[in-house]
């Protein structure tokens, strides 16, 4: 961690810093007050050269090639491109293990060096006075993180099983551990024996921890390609900077770069936009295109470049923490005249000195976070319970009214673009499945200057059971085909009765107690209480769900008609 700031973080305005009274190892400091607009770490930003790109790590590393070379596999029934994308991670995740080791014996070999030579301190490299290679970045990157991947699939299978046992997310990680280990074992009679041994000597194994060591530090790290992509921001060197707010003073315009912006903030998608300060009449003419002779390779041939559907890594960016809704830049810069590009965040908000500063990673609910950190929010607004499933018996083949109602439900999912599918399997008719549907609440729409939500208008109803799944509802409580789609209270139990099971999965609220265990690391009670997070996040959704339709059945039940119909949208 020493080396890597050495290295990269010599002229910056930020610090690391590890706190040992809380679950969060690392925190990132500012050093000095920020406005908007400032830029966040080194002063120039990153060059685009120490980032960790699986294009060029796949290009370069012999073992991804031997990987890659690896004929598809006949038997699975996964189509060719996600047999492609399966092999690309497979690829880039050992390279980027045996990478680790490599940059783990250099450093040994570094210090036994040092040793001979009795090294002192006054004879150490200076770093700020020379250009760190990009291999003395890499090797300082990777030896700075942590041995121990944050993400479900790297814990115990103990650890899974108390802590996330019937979640769906249990479900989904033991789907995910067994698809990485059988595409591992497919690739790994091709690799040698020596890049077979422990890279970092993870749980005593071979590489196979590694891997998913590396998968977890991949994708808890990555920021998306298109920020150093060049075909991604082609834009002939007519488009120029611009602040992240047209509100913004003093800060100077470089008319020699080009920018990509990726500005998130709120809960919606990051914005990703090309902004451009007052053309002239020249250059809001058509940009000319590309030559023989400028065209990219991606450009030049429709061909598929092995890694570029893979995020990078950013050293020493990717080590600020998330924060929901948080306001923040990043930026791609292109200097044309130099054929360089540099990365840089800049913050949206001001930011005073000794504050942590923080990342938007998107807009994730604790399922995402969880499955993909390693950490869960309590009370993430961002939450959604996925998976809610909808059926529809097949009709008796001898009842025309069955079959003419079934055909009628049939038309109408069809009609409403709704999800679903029907298992054929049994005859001419299939059980007609309406779904995957979510619950989710309804989210602020805008923020406001400092970064805060700005709460919507009072008058804004909704529930978090969404319009859709009412819909399906009223398709699966159809009568009468020229009287057209109902819900009823039989059909709000339905849903009812799904909803309770799917609560049920989660268990009761801890309400707020820690774990007694006094042997547990920090790490292992981050779990814990982000687990619990997740599962209440889940709990909170389902009983406002089932309080929604409570409130719906007892509105709709005068005691003579259990026939009466909720409106749908």
């Amino acid at each position: 961690m020493d080396n890597l700031i050495n290295i990269l973080n010599h002229n910056s305005n930020f610090t690391i810093i590890t706190n040992t009274t809380t679950n969060q190892q690392r925190q990132v400091i500012a050093t000095k007050s920020l406005a908007p607009g400032d830029i966040i770490g080194p002063s120039n930003g990153l060059p685009a050269e120490y980032v960790l790109d699986p294009v060029d790590i796949l290009k370069c590393s012999d073992v991804a090639q031997k990987v890659l070379s690896i004929g598809g596999d006949s038997s699975s029934d996964k189509d060719i491109e996600q047999q492609r994308i399966d092999k690309e991670r497979m690829a880039f995740w050992i390279a980027l293990a045996v990478m680790g080791r490599e940059a783990e014996q250099r450093q040994q070999q570094s210090d036994e060096s040092s040793k001979k030579r009795k090294h002192t301190d006054s004879s150490s490299s200076d770093y700020t006075s020379t250009k760190p290679t990009q291999q003395q970045v890499h090797d300082a990157y990777l030896l700075s993180l942590p041995r121990e991947g944050p993400d479900p699939c790297c814990w115990s299978k103990e650890e899974r099983d108390t802590l996330l046992q019937g979640t769906p997310l249990s479900t989904q990680i033991d789907t995910t551990l067994n698809q990485i280990e059988e595409e591992y074992n497919r690739v790994a009679t091709a690799l040698d024996e020596d890049i077979r041994l422990p890279p970092f000597s993870i749980n005593g194994q071979g590489t196979f921890p590694s891997v998913l060591w590396a998968r977890s530090m991949h994708i808890s790290r990555s920021f998306p390609r298109s920020l150093i992509d060049e075909e991604g921001v082609w834009w002939q060197g007519r488009k120029k900077y611009q602040p992240p707010s047209s509100e913004l003073d003093g800060i100077e315009k470089d008319d020699s770069n080009t920018v990509l912006s990726v500005k998130l903030g709120g809960y919606r998608a990051p914005i990703i936009t090309t902004l451009s300060i007052d053309q002239s009449e020249e250059d809001s003419k058509p940009p000319p295109q590309p030559t023989e002779d400028t065209k990219l390779p991606s450009q030049q041939s429709k061909q598929h470049i092995p890694g570029s559907t893979l995020g990078i890594l950013i050293p020493l960016m990717d080590m600020i923490d998330h924060k929901n809704a948080h306001p923040v830049q990043w930026e791609s810069v292109y200097n044309p005249s130099t054929q360089t590009r540099s990365i840089r965040f800049r913050s949206c908000v001001n930011i005073k000195e000794g504050d942590e500063l923080y990342n938007n990673y998107g807009p994730k609910g604790n399922l995402e976070l969880l499955a993909t950190y390693g950490f869960a929010i309590p009370n993430n607004v961002l939450d959604s319970v996925e998976g809610i499933v909808l059926g529809i018996s097949i009709p008796n083949p001898n009842d025309k009214q069955e079959i003419s109602r079934y055909q009628a439900q049939v038309e109408l999912v069809k009609e409403y673009d709704m999800p679903h599918r029907i298992d054929t399997d049994k005859g001419d008719f299939g059980v007609l499945f309406l779904g995957p549907f979510s619950l989710h609440r309804k989210l602020p729409s805008r923020m406001d200057d400092d970064g805060e939500d700005k709460q919507q208008d009072d008058s804004s109803e909704g529930g978090v059971i969404p319009d859709e799944l009412y819909r399906a509802l009223s398709i699966i409580g159809l009568e009468n085909v020229e009287e057209g789609p109902m819900v009823s209270i039989d059909e709000m139990e339905i849903l009812k009765e799904v909803l309770t099971k799917k609560l049920d999965g989660f268990g009761t609220a801890s309400n707020g107690k820690r774990s007694s265990d006094t042997s547990s690391t920090s790490d292992q009670l981050m779990r814990v209480e982000s687990v619990e997070a997740y599962k209440d996040g889940q709990r909170q959704l389902l009983q406002l769900a089932l309080a929604e339709l409570d409130s719906l059945m007892i509105g709709n039940d005068d005691g003579d008609d259990e026939e009466a119909a909720v409106t749908t949208k």
